[in-house]
């Protein structure tokens, strides 16, 4: 039995614990998109890393709207790299990769020479 200070007291049964056990599940991996150089004058090179076998869907995109699908399709690996060039068809100024994986969508602007 335990009193405190005021007189009030109280029981506690005692447990005894012999086993723990933590089942183990593997979380979704965290995507990362990285995109270089920046600026960027005739190339574009981009690395998706992720879970291998998610889908992604990766645009490139200007100020305009216009896109390009750069990849879409599932991953062999955890990383995808890709090289984009930047043509007289794509517009001059901020471009922004984007990639759609699962529910999530990842941004980076890069800006064309």
């Amino acid at each position: 039995m335990i009193t405190d200070e005021n007189g009030c007291s109280a029981m506690s049964d005692v447990h005894i614990v012999s086993t723990l056990n933590v089942e183990s599940s593997t979380l979704p991996a965290r995507p990362n998109l990285s995109v270089w150089p920046d600026p960027a004058d005739d190339v574009l090179h981009v690395l998706f890393d992720a879970a291998p076998g998610a889908h992604v869907r990766m645009v490139l995109s200007d100020m305009l709207g216009r896109t390009r699908t750069i990849y879409e399709g599932h991953l062999d690996g955890a990383a995808a790299s890709f090289t984009v060039p930047l043509g007289d068809d794509v517009a001059r100024g901020p471009l922004f990769v984007l990639a759609f994986y699962g529910d999530a969508l990842l941004t980076r602007k890069v800006m064309h020479l």
